[in-house]
């Protein structure tokens, strides 16, 4: 058995996502396997990665971009955000409709990525074990599903296949 922990970071993705990997092979059979090296270079930073895109507002389209649409924010969620600082967060205050939640943990929480760092894994989906949205590092708005693509990795000459370009939420989920 061979482990190692391994952080996507270190092989150029402008993200760190931690994962043990494990090798296990029978004991009368040689593992010939060897963990990859780290590149040299430091990975790209958030603002490198996403930085030339448009600007989009909370619910805004872009016409340039097919998924770099600014994800809709009710504005009682767009008043929490502003003003949180690159690497802070925020709990949101106020359910859509305006009213205080009943539950002591809100509904959602935020959490804006450092425009100068490799960001952290990025979660989109509230269902998600640790209830957070990503925010951009200067726009008040959760990233854009185009971002999260870039973020994640993959360039900007990856295939979407049109039938999926209308299903923005499915995307954010997944990702």
């Amino acid at each position: 058995v061979k482990w190692v922990i391994q952080d996507s970071a270190d092989f150029g993705t402008p993200q760190h996502r931690r994962r043990p990997i494990f090798i296990i092979t029978r004991k009368d059979a040689p593992c010939v396997w060897n963990f990859p090296e780290k590149l040299k270079e430091p990975p790209k930073t958030a603002f490198q990665t996403i930085g030339h895109l448009p600007k989009v507002g909370a619910g805004e389209r872009c016409l340039t971009i097919p998924l770099h649409n600014g994800p809709y924010l009710p504005q009682c969620q767009i008043d929490c955000i502003h003003g949180v600082p690159e690497g802070g967060t925020a709990p949101d205050p106020v359910n859509v409709d305006g009213t205080k939640p009943k539950k002591k943990k809100p509904k959602y929480a935020f959490a804006r990525i450092k425009k100068d760092d490799v960001v952290g894994t990025i979660v989109q989906k509230s269902a998600s074990i640790s209830g957070y949205r990503t925010l951009h590092y200067e726009q008040d708005r959760t990233l854009t599903v185009w971002e999260c693509i870039l973020l994640s990795g993959l360039d900007e000459t990856w295939y979407i296949p049109l039938w999926v370009r209308n299903r923005e939420q499915l995307i954010r989920d997944v990702l």
